[in-house]
């Protein structure tokens, strides 16, 4: 698994913990920000960890774009529930659709 991930121009350090499951919202990882971290819990399977990180990941991207109800530089578009429902939704999707399509992962990666 990636130790860190880029989004945008920000580097978001990845860690895996034994006990990172927030207890709000009982999810496998959290994300932040402000300390550019991502922790996901070791004992979740490494489905469930893909995932994850993916979804924590389209938190950031959705950060960076100005989109959510904490970003301090633009009105909100997206209230929190909704993000997180957006995102729950949509994780699973896009990692499926780069799962079943690996030419096209090579073909958006590819430099130019």
């Amino acid at each position: 698994p990636p130790t860190s991930l880029k989004v945008g121009s920000r580097t978001f350090t990845v860690r895996f913990l034994s006990k990172t499951h927030d207890p709000i919202t009982d999810s496998p990882g959290v994300g932040s920000h402000h300390e550019r971290t991502i922790v996901l819990c070791d004992s979740t399977p490494p489905d469930t960890q893909r995932e994850t990180l993916l979804h924590e990941a389209l938190h950031q991207v959705l950060h960076l774009a100005g989109l959510t109800a904490d970003h301090s530089d633009a009105a909100p578009e997206l209230s929190t529930e909704l993000e997180e429902r957006l995102v729950i939704r949509v994780a699973p999707l896009l990692l499926g659709l780069l799962r079943d399509n690996p030419r096209l992962v090579m073909y958006l990666v590819e430099k130019p």
